[in-house]
Parts: C-alpha cells; sequence; structure tokens
C-alpha cells in the first residue's frame, strides 16, 4: 500500500527518546489547507490512503482539522488520524469518516497514565499502535496483550518493530522479535483478538513546510529523502532487510 502522510504540525509535548522527530517539536509550523488541497488535486491517484499526522496532530484547533478531512474526502475515502491522544477524546466522535489510530507503547512513552485514561474514554471503535522498543521488550507479551485486552473499542492491535533512525539507535536482536511474535503467536490468553501478519507500506510524507519526502532506510537506519512530486511513482519505501518481523495483528473477533 502506498500512504501519504500529511505532516501538519512537528509540534509535540511529548519529545519522546525514541522519535525521529524529537528536535523537531518546538516548531510551531502548520501545514496550510490550501496547499494540501493542490498536492492532493496533483497526485491523490497515486496513494492508497491518506494518514493525518505530526507531531501531534491533535494540538491543532478542530476547526482546523474538520476542514482539513473535508479537503482530503473530497480526493479520497481511506483516511486515518494517527494520533497519540492528550485531549478530549470527543473529537474523535466528530471524525466519522476517518479511521483512528492510536500510538501507545505501554509505559515507553512520556504520561503514558494520561494517555491510557483517555484510551478509556474513547467511545468508537479504534486501532492501535504499540512499538517495540527497547522499554517495551521488558514487558512480557502477554502483560501487554492483557493491559490492552481491557479497552473497550479496541478494535486491532499491531505490533510494530522498531527502527532505528537519525535520532536514537538502538540495537534490538532479529531473535528478540522472534521470541516475542512466538510467545504472541501461541498465547493462551482469553483474549478479544486474533493474530495475523500485515505488510509494510510505502510511505510518503508531506511535512508543515510543504516539502514532499520518501521514507527510506540507509544501513537499517530510518531517514527521509525530500524528493518531487515526479518522483512518487518510481520511488518505494526499502524496508531493513535486518528487521525479519513483519507487521503483527491482533483483530477483533
Amino acid at each position: 500500500m502506498r500512504v501519504l502522510k500529511l505532516c501538519l504540525t512537528y509540534s509535540c509535548p511529548f519529545k519522546c527518546y525514541f522519535c525521529y522527530n524529537k528536535n523537531k517539536a518546538n516548531d510551531t509550523t502548520i501545514l496550510s489547507l490550501k496547499m494540501v488541497d493542490n498536492f492532493l488535486h496533483n497526485n491523490y491517484d497515486k496513494f492508497d490512503k491518506v494518514v493525518i499526522s505530526g507531531g501531534e496532530p491533535t494540538l491543532l484547533v478542530r476547526t482546523y482539522l474538520l476542514s482539513l478531512i473535508e479537503i482530503i474526502k473530497k480526493y479520497t475515502k481511506n483516511i486515518e488520524l494517527e494520533t497519540y491522544p492528550i485531549i478530549d477524546t470527543k473529537l474523535f466522535n466528530e471524525m466519522k469518516d476517518v479511521q483512528l489510530r492510536v500510538s501507545y507503547d505501554i509505559t515507553a512513552r512520556n504520561r503514558a497514565n494520561e494517555v491510557w485514561r483517555r484510551l478509556l474514554t474513547i467511545d468508537r471503535d479504534f486501532n492501535l499502535v504499540v512499538t517495540l522498543s527497547p522499554i517495551v521488550f521488558r514487558l512480557h507479551p502477554n502483560k501487554i496483550l492483557q493491559t490492552l485486552n481491557q479497552l473497550p473499542k479496541l478494535k486491532t492491535v499491531i505490533f510494530k518493530p522498531f527502527y532505528n533512525n537519525q535520532s536514537y539507535t538502538y540495537n534490538i536482536k532479529n531473535e528478540d522479535y522472534k521470541k516475542f511474535v512466538n510467545i504472541l503467536n501461541n498465547s493462551k490468553l482469553n483474549l478479544r483478538y486474533t493474530y495475523s501478519y500485515g505488510d509494510f507500506n510505502d510511505e510518503f510524507i508531506l511535512n508543515p513546510y510543504g516539502k514532499l519526502f520518501c521514507v527510506q532506510f540507509d544501513n537499517d537506519v530510518r531517514i527521509e529523502k525530500e524528493i518531487s512530486e515526479d518522483d512518487i511513482n518510481d520511488l518505494k519505501t526499502n524496508h531493513p532487510k535486518s528487521v525479519i518481523v513483519w507487521l503483527i495483528s491482533w483483530d477483533h473477533f
């Protein structure tokens, strides 16, 4: 799947230690709605999905976000909001046509307890992504699943490999991923989820300044390579060969 991520702003209050944009977290520049409209008008048919992302997109005012969604809906119905929720989650109910994807890594990120309380208040179906960072690997997979199973509206859980980036590097071995996957696959817990694998996406990013990037890996380090609109059809994300584990998805039955 070819995904366009609209990085609305780099601004974020968390500055998570492994975030590849943490050094830009104080940048309050906002992607203009006109720029989004013009870009999608010229390129919408090159992408399978549009993801609203950041930074933290829900920091932006409600009217901006709802106007953005109306613009995107002119070109595609496959829209997703990617967030680490810190605001009143009632906003999500106004986004009926938008898939909700929440990043939540148990104890790995700042203000995790506050975010957990927010997750409990979401009253619409949502998907959740757990990045298998060094801190998450300290927890037993069954403990993670038991915790997430308490979320009544959680539809899908995706476990994503940790990728080294220009802000943070850490050597997680393939054996660590294999062990984690094996425990998930053989779990005897009474869960609301079924186990499956997902595919990696080809990821493109329109940043707050209107510049276009393609996600690439250089010696297994995640980078964002600036490209032109003419390059979109010719480029793919070259996911690192050292990470052999695919996305692991637990779906609500």
